[in-house]
């Protein structure tokens, strides 16, 4: 219950800032390159804008162990532009490096939940984008490399091997008449143990939904989407072993002259894994600090 409490407070004051940021945010965000306003550029995962993501999930229950666990992400995302002619206008990097607190796992020395650092995942992805006719539409492609580096501190708290596979993202953002806009699209890749410590193969992605406001309570940059937790497929087990289904909402604003995004979600995981220990359902709440080019 207490946990409960710390999360429904934390969701609470980052609705609080959202809704209130008028009066501290008096001028209009600078535009991103290409047309795109400011909560297109903070939801883009591929995008051009640098962002410092701090992200925090909780999950009450989770398949095959006992107790909650909690989820702390940092995710730093830096984008660098190519040379002018080059097919690939930029590489995006995305890094995930967690703070892991697991439930009570079975293993052949009874149960145990161990905390500490998670293993970093990278993404790489050159990209290509092409304008659409009408401003702020856009089509964005890439090939992509994917690697998992061991940094866990404790074994169940990673795979304790170097994985690395392809990968691939599709975005298409569409803008309707009332002035809203849609983004639709995700990444997806495979990964494989290339050090020989462990069986790994696993498929995981995530997709891209987001449905972004022209005003929302009289204000810019509102969005609802679905939430941006990876789905994930391990060949070895052949099973889903995470598939979330629900709903985020979040706003992209300045506080102060700093762009930043919010936005809190709630998922499902439907997969119903045998022998993963993963959530059965997850609460997130995120803060990005925002850096369009």
């Amino acid at each position: 219950m207490t946990h409960m409490k710390t999360v429904t407070s934390a969701l609470a004051g980052l609705a609080l800032i959202a809704t209130t940021s008028g009066a501290v945010a008096q001028d209009d965000p600078p535009a991103p390159a290409g047309g795109t306003d400011l909560a297109t550029a903070a939801t883009n995962p591929v995008g051009s804008a640098n962002q410092l993501q701090f992200q925090g999930l909780y999950f009450d229950d989770s398949f095959n162990s006992d107790g909650d666990a909690k989820t702390f992400i940092l995710q730093p995302i830096v984008s660098f532009g190519l040379p002018e002619g080059s097919y690939f206008q930029s590489v995006v990097t995305r890094w995930t490096l967690p703070l892991r607190y697991t439930p009570e796992i079975e293993t052949p020395l009874g149960g145990i939940d161990e905390s500490g650092l998670g293993d970093t995942l990278g993404l790489i992805f050159p990209t290509h984008t092409t304008l659409g006719d009408t401003p702020g539409e856009f089509t964005t492609w890439g090939p992509g490399v994917a690697v998992n580096i061991p940094t866990s501190s404790e074994p169940l708290l990673g795979t304790n091997t170097w994985s690395a596979g392809p990968g691939l993202v599709y975005l298409k953002n569409l803008k309707f008449a009332s002035g809203n806009s849609l983004m639709i699209g995700g990444a997806v890749w495979h990964i494989w143990d290339i050090s020989g410590k462990a069986d790994v193969s696993a498929t995981t992605g995530f997709p891209a939904f987001i449905y972004k406001f022209d005003k929302l309570f009289d204000q810019d940059g509102w969005y609802v989407r679905a939430p941006d937790d990876t789905f994930s497929y391990d060949h070895k087990a052949n099973e889903f072993t995470q598939a979330p289904i629900g709903l985020g909402v979040g706003r992209a604003f300045l506080m102060g002259k700093q762009p930043v995004n919010i936005f809190a979600s709630a998922w499902k995981n439907v997969a119903n894994p045998d022998t993963a220990t993963t959530p059965k359902w997850a609460l997130k709440a995120s803060f990005s600090l925002v850096f369009p080019k």
